[in-house]
This record gives structure tokens, sequence and C-alpha cells, in this order.
């Protein structure tokens, strides 16, 4: 097995279309249009933090770390649908 070389990073707006087959993988796909609401939303907001994992322009993963402090909020990939 070979290196990989990701880049991780927040994610975006513009990785909304991405993050689907993420979803798919784990079996988190009832309702697309929920999920791509849920995620435009967590991307704005300033007290959520989506964390992204990409390679070769693919998503690779995702997650979300844990707040700074009491007031922010941590969203996991399992909550977007």
């Amino acid at each position: 097995m070979g290196n990989v070389a990701a880049t991780i990073r927040a994610a975006t707006a513009d990785d909304r279309e991405r993050f689907w087959p993420l979803l798919e993988v784990m079996g988190k796909t009832d309702d697309r249009a929920l999920a791509h609401e849920r995620f435009d939303r967590l991307v704005d907001a300033d007290d959520h933090c989506v964390v992204v994992a990409a390679e070769q322009g693919a998503l690779i993963g995702g997650f979300a770390p844990p707040p700074q402090d009491s007031s922010a909020h941590r969203s996991g990939v399992g909550e977007l649908p």
C-alpha cells in the first residue's frame, strides 16, 4: 500500500456534491435534499466546523473536530442526512 497525499481542510459549499458519496458509504442517504440543506447550513455556521480529507479532487473522509469552547457545536458526518 502506497502513501496517500491527502489534504485536510475545512469544508466549503463547493464540497456539497462530493460529500454525498461519503454519506452513501455510511448508509446515510435517506434524503439527499435534506442532507444538502444541513451541509450548507453547517458549512456556513460560525459555531460549527466540518472538516474533509481530499485527494486528487475527491473527498475521502469527513469529520468534525471537538469544539474549542463550550459555545461551539460539533457535527459528525452522520448528522447530515
